[in-house]
C-alpha cells in the first residue's frame, strides 16, 4: 500500500467516526457549541460582528469576543439556512447537571426532544457546521502528515502512522472535531505554522513563499483564536535558528552582522504581513474595549474566577 492510500484510508476513517459523533451528539451538547453557533447566526443575519455589553444577555454570551475567522466562514456557509426556529432550538436547561460524571438525570445543558427532531432550521444549520469542522480535521491530518514527513528519519515509518492514528482517533480530537468550535479552524493553520516553521528552521535563506505563507498563517491563526498567538514566538524562533546559525555555503562575505540584518529583514516581513491579516481585529478590540484582545469583555461577561492552583484541583477534579 502506498503512503498516500494509507492516508487517505487514515483520513476516511477518521471522517467516517467522526460523522458517527456527529449524528450522535445532540445539537448544542459539545462544549460551548450553542455559543459558537449564535455568533455565527448573528453574522449571517447580517448584523455584522458582535460588540460585546456587560450586563447584556446574548446568545452567544462570552464566544461573541472571540476572534472572527471561523465565524465568518461558517456564516458564508451557511447563509441559506432558515433558523426561525432558533428560538425552540436553543433553549437552556435551567437543571443542567452537566460536567457531573455518572450523573443520571438532566445530563444535558440545553432542552432536548424526546423523540428524534427532524435535520431542519436550526439542527440542519449545525449539522453542516459540523460537517465543515470535520472538514478542518482532515486537512489537519493531511497538514500532520507532511509535518511527520520532515521529521521521522527514513526508516522509522511506524513512528509516523503511529502518531497520526493518535491524532485521528483521539476521541476528544474526534467529538470537538464534529461540533461547531473554532478549534476546528485553528487546528489545521497551527499545523502549517509548524511545517512552514520547520521549513524556515532548516535553511538560513527560507525561500519568499515561505515566508510570505508563514507570515499568512501567522495572521490567520490569531484571526481564528488568540491561543493562535502563541504560533507567533514559534516562527520567531524558528527564522532566528535558521538565519543565525553559519553554514557551509554561508559564503565569504557572509558575516554575523550579515546575517543578523538578513534576519531582521525576513522577521520585519512575516510579521508586518501577519499584522496586514489580523491587525484590524486587534485594532477594533482596543477601539472598543480599550483592549486589543477584547479578554476584558470576555471576563466582563463570562466571570472572574480568582482560586489557586490547589483549589483549581480540589474543585475542578471531580469533572475529568
Amino acid at each position: 500500500m502506498t503512503e498516500r492510500r494509507g492516508l487517505a484510508l487514515l483520513i476516511a476513517a477518521h471522517l467516517l467516526i467522526g460523522l458517527v459523533y456527529a449524528w450522535a451528539t445532540p445539537v448544542f451538547e459539545a462544549p460551548d457549541e450553542g455559543y459558537h453557533t449564535a455568533v455565527i447566526r448573528w453574522i449571517a443575519q447580517g448584523r455584522g460582528l458582535p460588540v460585546q455589553q456587560a450586563g447584556v444577555e446574548q446568545a452567544f454570551a462570552q464566544e461573541g469576543s472571540q476572534p472572527p475567522l471561523y465565524y465568518l466562514l461558517g456564516a458564508g456557509l451557511t447563509a441559506w439556512a432558515d433558523t426561525d426556529d432558533w428560538d425552540q432550538v436553543f433553549v437552556k436547561n435551567p437543571r443542567s447537571r452537566i460536567g457531573i460524571p455518572g450523573t443520571t438525570h438532566n445530563v444535558n445543558d440545553f432542552r432536548q426532544p424526546v423523540e428524534p427532531a427532524p435535520l431542519a432550521g436550526t439542527r440542519l444549520m449545525v449539522m453542516a457546521l459540523r460537517v465543515f469542522s470535520l472538514a478542518l480535521n482532515a486537512v489537519t491530518l493531511a497538514l500532520a502528515y507532511a509535518l511527520g514527513r520532515r521529521v521521522v528519519p527514513a526508516g522509522r515509518e511506524p513512528w509516523l502512522w503511529l502518531a497520526l492514528a493518535l491524532a485521528a482517533f483521539n476521541p476528544m480530537m474526534l467529538f470537538i472535531g464534529a461540533s461547531v468550535s473554532n478549534d476546528n479552524l485553528l487546528r489545521p493553520l497551527s499545523t502549517a505554522g509548524l511545517v512552514l516553521a520547520l521549513a524556515a528552521a532548516r535553511t538560513p535563506r527560507p525561500g519568499l513563499h515561505t515566508l510570505a505563507g508563514l507570515g499568512l498563517v501567522l495572521g490567520l491563526a490569531a484571526l481564528t483564536k488568540l491561543s493562535g498567538l502563541v504560533l507567533w514566538p514559534v516562527a520567531a524562533l524558528a527564522l532566528a535558528y535558521g538565519g543565525l546559525r553559519p553554514t557551509l555555503d554561508d559564503g565569504r562575505g557572509t558575516t554575523a552582522l550579515g546575517r543578523l540584518v538578513s534576519l531582521i529583514r525576513r522577521l520585519l516581513f512575516v510579521f508586518s504581513l501577519a499584522l496586514a491579516v489580523c491587525g484590524w481585529w486587534y485594532f477594533r478590540n482596543w477601539q472598543l474595549y480599550g483592549d486589543p484582545t477584547g479578554l476584558n469583555a470576555m471576563i466582563a461577561i463570562a466571570g472572574p474566577r480568582s482560586v489557586g492552583l490547589g483549589q483549581l484541583v480540589t474543585q475542578e477534579w471531580y469533572g475529568f
